[in-house]
């Protein structure tokens, strides 16, 4: 569905990102206010895993909570971010009209193994690997 999205991104030259929580995976749009989920389209634009399969996704290029220099915060004001409790949460991948996306590795796991993993560059050339962690 990835290597799908990113193709529909190239084509139309749209912002999308890719938003993956523990069970299910969202494709989302840039529009010119934020981030917002991808309404169904001919092709499925958000997919939950079936039960006792967890997603574990890295994403490379962005900086740790730790390794800030200040204290988000400290910053600014609660009262200013306190309506944007109801949006939705940004994509951790993104996927740019120019073909280019953030790089990341998405991991399949069963009972805390590992079996398959999707890999995708910055040039958006995917990988699919089978890990069989535990399998004999």
């Amino acid at each position: 569905m990835v290597q799908l999205w990113t193709e529909q991104s190239l084509l139309s030259g749209q912002t999308l990102g890719l938003r993956v929580s523990d069970d299910s995976y969202q494709l989302m749009r840039l529009t010119s206010k934020d981030w917002e989920p991808v309404e169904k389209t001919r092709t499925a634009t958000s997919v939950t895993v079936p039960e006792g399969i967890e997603l574990d996704l890295e994403v490379s290029g962005f900086v740790a909570e730790e390794d800030r220099l200040f204290d988000r915060d400290s910053l600014f004001d609660e009262e200013m971010f306190a309506e944007e409790e109801d949006k939705p949460k940004p994509p951790q991948v993104v996927l740019m009209g120019n073909g280019e996306i953030i790089p990341f590795s998405l991991t399949f796991l069963v009972d805390k193994k590992r079996l398959w993993q999707v890999k995708g560059n910055d040039v958006a050339t995917f990988e699919l690997i089978a890990l069989n962690e535990g399998r004999e």
